[in-house]
């Protein structure tokens, strides 16, 4: 679940790189994502799929079913890779 997790903020970043040129923004926009998903995770206990819970190893915060968050992963995974698609012809095929 960690290497999904990673796989998941290389495709944020990869996204990203399309719409923004500094590359400060396109490396730190993965990890606050994360931080925003964490802090949903934390205030509501059923609704939001956080990576840094799978990636701790002892996770005092709710851990979603493996159903939930394999879909979860899988949704924003899909998100961002169309997001890249879409950032690619508008800036490479343009």
């Amino acid at each position: 679940m960690a290497g999904l997790a990673g796989g998941l903020a290389a495709t944020i970043s990869l996204a990203v790189t399309c719409f923004i040129s500094n590359y400060f923004t396109d490396i730190a926009m993965a990890f606050l994502l994360s931080l925003i998903f964490n802090a949903f995770s934390a205030a509501t206990t059923s609704a939001f799929f956080s990576p840094n819970l799978f990636v701790i190893p002892v996770c005092p915060l709710y851990i979603p079913s493996l159903a939930v968050a394999l879909s979860e992963l899988l949704l924003e995974a899909l998100l961002f890779s169309l997001i890249y698609l879409y950032g690619v012809r508008r800036h490479v095929f343009s």
